[in-house]
């Protein structure tokens, strides 16, 4: 050129969405999200968050609770039991909307469709010509008795668990586009043969320069505590520097027999695939829920004894397609892509498997969690 300077590019890099955190290609410096729902969506949390937001919400909530105070009240009795079937839920339906219902009508509701009352006295059939009165029948129990794997305790475990978390510090930013080279770096940093079914270490973005990084052997992190070293990542040589402060998580606190709710919220992208990694589950089901339960306590170090049962599993997710670049691929995508998904997903089980699957919070759940994959934040509710 003639004044002697390179004309300035206009290509932009890829940078990751403010709204659900996957890389993409933005169309101008200024733009934040890579979709209108993703806009929308923070548009939404940013109202949310005001004081007029927050009563607004709670107004909402009020109002839907009282315009389904009857369906509300009959379905959490009954989810996640036995007799919580097509038909009693079919029956239940009809009263969305309906506000406060005696439960005299909702009783007579379910008899007349052949559903046994399940809680408080049985109602009362309609009037019939005078027959001979059939013996009294006992009153329903309030709760099936639990039985086979529904009757076990959460498993015992020590108060520490065997990894150990240390935060590590960046010169470059790194996102999931990206993360493939600092997995590399890893792997040299651990020196030992890589291991399929085990993970050695867990990666958890806390910024594009700080990473956590949950070590499945605590003696690892112990080793790394407060160092620091160069290493190649991409086609660079950047700092690494391992923080001072080590993090060791403790077991979850023991749960006694029963039914439990457990939700899981996405905090990024999930990963669950099957046959090789060539068929990627989107729609979390028990069939994909059991074996990551056992997963978790296998990374523990927990012996359960085939102790997980799971029920019903409720999956409101939509799949996502992250851009990982190298060999890896998850689906029948193009190399490099991984399709995951995002949302939340809940999961009725029993004390073994809900002990389990809060361990994610720890390990992530599902696969490529050595790569970002997997964040969580799980809840647990008692059902019975």
């Amino acid at each position: 050129m003639p004044d002697g300077h390179a004309p300035e590019s206009t290509a932009l890099t890829s940078r990751p969405c403010d709204g659900c955190g996957n890389p993409f290609a933005p169309t101008r410096p200024a733009q934040r999200f890579c979709c209108d729902r993703c806009r929308w969506r923070a548009h939404q949390r940013a109202v949310e968050a005001t004081p007029e937001g927050k009563a607004a919400a709670a107004k909402r909530s009020a109002d839907s609770v009282e315009r389904h105070h009857a369906w509300h009240c009959w379905r959490s009795r009954l989810r996640g039991t036995p007799l919580d079937t097509p038909e009693r839920r079919a029956v239940l339906e009809s009263l969305r909307g309906r506000g406060r219902v005696a439960p005299d009508e909702v009783r007579a509701m379910l008899a007349a469709a052949g559903c046994p009352v399940p809680f408080g006295r049985r109602a009362e059939a309609p009037a019939a010509p005078a027959v001979e009165a059939p013996a009294p029948t006992p009153p329903a129990p309030d709760r099936a008795p639990l039985t086979g794997r529904w009757a076990l305790p959460s498993p015992e475990a020590p108060r520490l668990m065997p990894c150990a978390a240390l935060d590590l510090a960046l010169t470059a930013r790194v996102d999931l586009a990206t993360v493939r080279h600092l997995h590399g770096a890893l792997s040299a940093i651990h020196g030992r043969d890589h291991d399929a079914q085990r993970a050695a270490w867990r990666l958890a973005p806390l910024s594009p320069r700080l990473w956590r990084v949950v070590w499945a052997d605590a003696a690892v992190a112990e080793r790394l505590r407060a160092t620091r070293e160069e290493r190649r990542i991409g086609d660079r040589v950047e700092q690494l520097a391992w923080s001072a402060t080590l993090h060791r998580p403790r077991f979850p606190a023991p749960l006694a027999p029963g039914r439990y709710r457990v939700r899981f919220d996405a905090v990024g992208p999930v990963v669950f695939s099957r046959f090789g990694g060539t068929e990627a589950v989107t729609s979390p089901t028990a069939d994909t829920m059991l074996p990551q339960a056992s997963r978790l306590l296998a990374l523990a170090g927990v012996e359960h004894g085939g102790g997980v049962e799971v029920g019903d599993v409720e999956a409101l997710t939509e799949p996502a397609v992250v851009h990982l670049g190298g060999h890896v691929r998850r689906g029948d995508g193009r190399r490099g892509d991984v399709l995951a998904w995002t949302g939340r997903v809940t999961v009725v089980c029993n004390a073994v498997g809900a002990w389990a699957l809060k361990l994610a919070e720890v390990y992530g759940i599902g696969g490529l969690t050595a790569f970002g994959f997997g964040g969580c934040r799980v809840s647990v509710e008692v059902l019975t």
